[in-house]
């Protein structure tokens, strides 16, 4: 029983590194695109 809720706590912790990396590395492409594109912050 002990191993399911290891399991399920794997789980939880794999599922939310994912989740921030991803944004992290969604964050880091769009500034990256903005410092190539100046225009497109200017109004």
């Amino acid at each position: 029983m002990a191993r399911l809720v290891i399991a399920e706590s794997l789980a939880g912790v794999g599922i939310a590194v994912v989740t921030v990396g991803w944004t992290f590395l969604m964050t880091v492409d769009w500034i990256h695109q903005d410092a190539h594109h100046p225009e497109r912050t200017s109004p």
